[in-house]
C-alpha cells in the first residue's frame, strides 16, 4: 500500500540528519472500486483520512479561507477544478514560498490527468 510506504519513509526521513532537508507533507490521493480517497501525511509520518478538503504547506491558511467558504458536498469535477484554482491562486496571491504556478490533476474512473497547467511569471520593476 503506498499510503503506508510514503508515510514509513516520511518518518524515517525527519529522524535522520542531513545537510539536505526533506521534510516535507504530502497530499496522496487516489481512485479505487470503493471511490476516492484522499490523506493528508504529515512531516513525521502521520496519516489523516480527509472526508473533504485539506490543504499543506506555508500557503494553506490562504487557500483554507477559499475551501471553507466555497467548498460543499457534491461538487462535479469542473467546480472542483475551478475550486482548487482559486485556494491556489489565494496562496499565490499572499504567500511567496507557495510558488509560481498551478498544476491540477483529476484521478477518477477515467484515469489521471493534468487538467490544469499554468506558470506564472511575476515580473516586478523597480
Amino acid at each position: 500500500m503506498a499510503l503506508v510506504l510514503l508515510a514509513g519513509m516520511l518518518y524515517m526521513n525527519l529522524r535522520k540528519p542531513s545537510m539536505v532537508p526533506g521534510i516535507v507533507g504530502f497530499l496522496l490521493g487516489g481512485f479505487d472500486s470503493e471511490g476516492h480517497h484522499l490523506y493528508d501525511l504529515g512531516i513525521d509520518g502521520s496519516v489523516t483520512d480527509v472526508d473533504d478538503y485539506v490543504s499543506d504547506g506555508s500557503g494553506s491558511v490562504f487557500a483554507y479561507g477559499t475551501l471553507e467558504v466555497l467548498f460543499k458536498k457534491g461538487l462535479t469535477t469542473e467546480e472542483g477544478v475551478k475550486l482548487a484554482v482559486r485556494a491556489i491562486n489565494s496562496a499565490l496571491q499572499r504567500d511567496t514560498a507557495t510558488g509560481n504556478g498551478i498544476d491540477v490533476i483529476v484521478i477518477d474512473s477515467k484515469g489521471i490527468r493534468k487538467v490544469v497547467e499554468k506558470e506564472l511569471n511575476l515580473v516586478i520593476e523597480a
